[in-house]
């Protein structure tokens, strides 16, 4: 056979056993089997390989002949003792690219006219009788066409194996995890394709929409969708389940360089990092103020109190403006979000400063905090601006939304997922299925308690019961009046407040109020209120 066919032969044969087994293929390990293919020809002085290594081939044809020692399992056996140190070195798919591409020489050789001596020491040679294929010929094209159209199709599945390409055939989201985490340290964005359908309404929607991470299961993926989270999966609870779906990456530009020239606005690029999905507290669309938290990154644990550890998780913004742009990014620890913000200019008003800009593209990719309010109405004070003393204590970080309009149910859901200790929840309905969701998931992990109106206990459209069934405390309030609150109590230092009640018509149709406002006085005395109540005796489960 010719030097050609060997090499196809060998990466076919390489890339056929990467697809069933899941070793890893790149161009570089695939240059090496097809290299390797062309070893045992070492023994023929007039080989292209041997004509390359004349003193070599020259010892080698003369002491064993060709197409003996190697051709057979021992050489081939010596070959991987040879290129064993990089089984040392922690080259495993290596080592096995060139011992498949040398093996695929000395199976080839068997259709060949005067086969190979596979068992060496022993002559007798191996092969198919009048089956065999002289070099040169018209069987030796087909093989040769044969091998290269199928390494052509296999190449594309390696990744994902056999049955991958299967299951990604069909839309399975399971096929879609490994390719998912083979994406994502790949700079790009990696965004989850096909068809789905909401759980809470059935209608099915078709598109692409950027990954921010696996769910915390490893079941489903969060995704960015109509600049909110949304869960999808197989799980109880998501918001949508896949009916056909499959991963496909998008590249990812520098944004200072995206950012459209406009001389009345300027656009600043942001980068940063936060803890999980969960953690990051703002979307796409939404104005920011200078100082505002935008999310939780890892805390530092070189912090030496318990102020300094809190403070170290903060990622707060260093401007002010809308968020134009946002995508996330998995990466071996935590998120990595980008954000592109517009910030308006008006006459007269300073410019983000240097030093307020200084520290945005940290090593660690995480903003240093820029001011001591994460509200929507606060901003920071004008650095020449500035009192030499303090005037009383700092503003209260407050944030105020109206219905229908403002989207109050993206503020609390921010609220819950953000959550690191406590959730006191007290409302006199309860029907929104998306609010309900998320205090399940952060109940989970801190400790929950909800108070209703003991109408609930019994009403159609009650989230109690979903509450109840997904080991949340959940207590009724029997009075003979209405339990009217509607407030959440969030680690004792936030309180969600006002006329809102957690209902799809409060959100859409009604005309409401919801006030958020972090402040450790105000949420201890809602603490306070909510422990009276909890412990009342007509506070039932």
């Amino acid at each position: 056979m010719r030097l050609a066919t060997h090499a196809a032969f060998g990466a076919f044969l390489t890339l056929g056993v990467a697809s069933v087994t899941g070793l890893k293929i790149t161009p570089a390990s695939l240059g090496l089997a097809v290299l390797a293919s062309t070893l045992p020809e070492l023994d023929h002085e007039r080989s292209e390989i041997g004509s390359l290594l004349k003193p070599i081939s020259k010892r080698l044809a003369r002491r064993y002949g060709h197409r003996t020692f190697t051709h057979s399992f021992v050489g081939l056996g010596l070959f991987g003792l040879l290129v064993s140190p990089l089984l040392l070195l922690g080259f495993k798919d290596l080592w096995w690219a060139l011992l498949l591409g040398y093996l695929s020489h000395i199976l080839l050789d068997v259709l060949t006219p005067k086969g190979v001596c596979w068992f060496w020491p022993s002559l007798t040679p191996v092969g198919f009788g009048e089956a065999r294929i002289k070099s040169g010929s018209a069987g030796e094209a087909a093989v040769l066409v044969f091998c290269i159209a199928l390494s052509i199709l296999i190449y594309p599945i390696v990744d994902v194996g056999v049955l991958g390409a299967l299951r990604n055939a069909f839309g399975d989201i399971d096929s879609t995890y490994e390719e998912y985490r083979r994406l994502v340290g790949s700079g790009q964005q990696v965004l989850l394709a096909g068809e789905l359908q909401e759980n809470a309404t059935k209608r099915i929607v078709r598109g692409s929409w950027p990954i921010v991470d696996l769910t915390e299961d490893g079941q489903g993926y969060w995704v960015r969708m109509d600049g909110a989270l949304r869960s999808v999966g197989r799980g109880a609870g998501r918001d949508f389940y896949p009916l056909r779906v499959h991963v496909q990456a998008q590249g990812q530009g520098d944004l200072a360089s995206e950012a459209p020239r406009d001389p009345v606005r300027e656009w600043v690029p942001l980068e940063f990092e936060v803890s999980s999905a969960s953690a990051l507290l703002v979307r796409e669309g939404e104005r920011i103020e200078e100082g505002q938290l935008l999310g939780f990154k890892e805390p530092d644990p070189q912090a030496e109190t318990v102020e300094e550890l809190l403070r170290s998780r903060e990622v707060r913004s260093p401007v002010s403006g809308v968020i134009r742009r946002l995508t996330v990014r998995a990466q071996e620890k935590g998120l990595r979000v980008e954000a592109l913000v517009e910030v308006s200019k008006i006459e007269g008003e300073k410019p983000p400063s240097a030093s307020s800009l200084l520290g945005m593209r940290t090593g660690s990719g995480a903003l240093e905090a820029q001011g001591p309010s994460d509200g929507r109405e606060s901003r920071a004070m004008p650095e020449e601006a500035a009192p030499l003393e303090p005037r009383g204590p700092p503003p209260v970080p407050v944030e105020v939304y109206f219905t229908p309009g403002d989207g109050p149910e993206q503020a609390l859901l921010r609220l819950l997922r953000s959550s690191q200790r406590t959730i006191h929840l007290a409302l006199y309905y309860f029907t929104d299925s998306e609010l309900a969701q998320a205090l399940v998931e952060a109940c989970v992990r801190l400790e929950c308690r909800v108070l209703l109106d003991e109408e609930q206990r019994s009403s159609r459209y009650s989230q109690a019961g979903f509450l109840l069934s997904r080991g949340v405390p959940v207590r009724f309030f029997e009075d003979p009046g209405i339990f009217h609150h509607k407030f959440l109590v969030v680690d004792g230092e936030c309180v969600a407040t006002g006329s809102y009640n957690w209902t799809e018509s409060a959100q859409k149709r009604n005309e409401e109020n919801l006030l958020i406002l972090c402040d450790r006085a105000v949420a201890q005395r809602y603490e306070e209120e909510f422990g009276r109540l909890w412990a009342d005796p007509r506070s039932r489960p």
